[in-house]
């Protein structure tokens, strides 16, 4: 799978209810971003990540994603990054914007 690729896989899966595999392919794309220096694509990755625990009420969990989320994108001067840790699930509110971003990645 591309890096690039990895973070609108995995929310995939999590809209397809493979939560397990969302959040192995997200783990796996933590680890190449590390390696490979990909900053990046962290916003995106974290709010995949955030999905599965909001949804199964690990509310730690969660607010430690969308707290990267929202730190990775301050660190870049794209707004998009912005957007998607503003869309990172908040525990207790609902369910994961993930549709959205991939709404929005398409269009």
């Amino acid at each position: 799978m591309h890096p690039h690729s990895a973070a609108p896989h995995a929310l995939a899966q999590y809209l397809a209810g493979s939560w397990d595999d969302a959040l192995l392919t997200c783990e796996q794309a933590f680890s190449a971003a590390a390696i490979r220096s990909r900053c990046s694509e962290l916003p995106l990755l974290h709010l995949a990540a955030a999905c599965v625990p909001a949804g199964r009420g690990q509310t730690e969990e969660a607010e430690r994603h969308v707290l990267q989320a929202e730190e990775a994108a301050a660190s870049m001067d794209y707004s998009q990054e912005s957007l998607y840790a503003a869309m990172a699930p908040r525990p207790g509110h609902g369910r994961c914007a993930g549709s959205l971003a991939l709404a929005w990645l398409d269009g």
